[in-house]
């Protein structure tokens, strides 16, 4: 009777941790997938600062061989 007591409150234990660990382990991920996009955002927002002026740049630079 003991002994399967003592197994049931074992094996709730390692449930419990293992719950545990997995709960850790997706927050990690979820932070980490929250960093690389902010990290693509930012970097499409760069392009797109660039990208108008590189046009008017090059279409000014075209005029000048015109």
């Amino acid at each position: 009777m003991e002994a399967d007591y003592l197994q049931r409150t074992t094996e709730q234990e390692f449930q419990k941790r293992r719950e545990e660990r997995n709960r850790a382990a997706e927050e990690r991920t979820a932070k980490k997938r929250a960093k690389r996009q902010k990290k693509k955002e930012k970097q499409k927002q760069k392009k797109s600062r660039l990208a108008p002026g590189e046009l008017l740049l090059g279409f000014g630079f075209l005029l000048c061989f015109m």
